[in-house]
């Protein structure tokens, strides 16, 4: 695969959610005339494809309006903990997960690998940009063995009370 030239590294074509099968995939499209990223060759605004979802966007119409949500696809899905199963993976060192909105369904899918991964990176919203997206309360009430190293913005970084056991 041409983005992927390191042999260690094998890519999965799912989302991680809390049950094994197909979801609805919102797909975000439109153009952040603000900031957004330019295309090196072209010199054009690029397609923003940054806010996709498992969740159906909420108050991100509202926070974001340029971002459309006029797309949706169906995925396979997959949990965490399958996925670490079917992959040999017991003991996790970081995990950075950007999964807009669906915090729940991959704490939920991923309890077991979460308990053996020693940090765990990922974002969170103050208002429900998607339905039914965890806050950051959420995150820690559902992650009682982790602790909160640092804040970020709308970033948590957590780390493990007793990583492995």
């Amino acid at each position: 695969m041409a983005r992927n030239p390191n042999p260690r590294i094998h890519l999965t074509q799912k989302a991680l959610g809390q049950t094994i099968g197909k979801a609805i995939f919102h797909q975000s499209s439109g153009h952040d005339l603000g900031g957004g990223a330019i295309d090196q060759e072209t010199g054009q605004v690029e397609e923003w494809d940054q806010s996709g979802s498992l969740r159906e966007p909420k108050e991100h119409l509202e926070k974001f309006p340029w971002v459309k949500f006029d797309r949706t696809i169906e995925v396979d899905v997959t949990t965490l903990d399958a996925w670490a199963a079917e992959n040999y993976v017991k003991y996790v060192d970081f995990i950075w997960a950007d999964v807009q909105g669906a915090e729940e369904d991959l704490i939920l899918g991923g309890m077991n690998t979460l308990r053996n991964t020693r940090y765990f990176y990922t974002e969170f919203s103050t208002t429900e940009l998607y339905a039914g997206a965890f806050g950051l309360n959420e995150i820690t009430e559902r992650l009682p063995f982790f602790e909160i190293v640092e804040v970020f913005q709308q970033d948590v970084l957590l780390r493990n009370k007793n990583p492995w056991g």
